[in-house]
């Protein structure tokens, strides 16, 4: 998790704007979709939402916030188990990894 954030914190003041969790999220959901193969979509709105949910929109995130967030969201945990599980020796159809990962982080309506 913190790799992520350093990676995305784009100006390097050791915070994300919500924004910037959002395109994290987005970025790490569509390269999910490449590396199994998956054709499917990321609903704008949905992503939207769902950070929203957890952030002002003007709100500043620091680490300690993000992976606390992170660690008590369970669509975060899900995702990364499935990631965790698969990725290495996965043998899976992209179908089939999408299937498995409904109900992560990515979008109900596009998985």
């Amino acid at each position: 998790m913190r790799f992520l954030f350093d990676l995305f914190d784009f100006n390097g003041l050791n915070s994300l704007a919500a924004i910037d969790v959002e395109f994290m999220i987005n970025s790490c959901v569509l390269s999910t979709y490449k590396i199994f193969s998956i054709n499917s979509e990321i609903y704008d709105e949905e992503l939207s939402a769902f950070v929203g949910d957890a952030f002002a929109e003007d709100a500043r995130v620091n680490i300690t916030q993000f992976i606390k967030w992170a660690s008590e969201t369970p669509e975060i945990g899900k995702f990364f188990d499935h990631i965790k599980r698969d990725l290495p020796t996965s043998k899976l159809s992209g179908d089939a990894v999408k299937g498995k990962l409904e109900g992560t982080i990515l979008p109900k309506s596009g998985v």
